[in-house]
């Protein structure tokens, strides 16, 4: 739940933004958390479609032992401002 957490505070940065500055923000950017002496790889994906349509996508990512834990959030601006939340399919099958 942890990695949820972490993602939900990025979303909240994220949405707090200008529109302008989302519709700026590099494709792909990505930086290295501690937590809890544990390395968590965070993506954000910024994807802009001709429609005028920009999408933000968060992911979060642990190596365990013998497992990956990950964790996924997003929303979408449409042309006109609006603001979209991601369902399941939309926030795993981009990128």
């Amino acid at each position: 739940m942890v990695l949820g957490q972490i993602v939900l505070g990025e979303i909240e940065r994220l949405r707090s933004l200008r529109i302008e500055d989302l519709r700026a923000l590099p494709a792909i950017s990505e930086k290295q958390i501690d937590l809890n002496g544990k390395p968590v790889e965070l993506y954000v994906y910024r994807e802009s479609s001709q429609n005028g349509r920009v999408t933000i996508i968060v992911k979060v990512f642990q190596r365990r032992f013998l497992y990956l834990s990950a964790a996924a959030e997003g929303f979408a601006i449409t042309a006109d401002g609006q603001f979209v939340d991601l369902d399941d399919d939309e926030r795993w099958t981009l990128y």
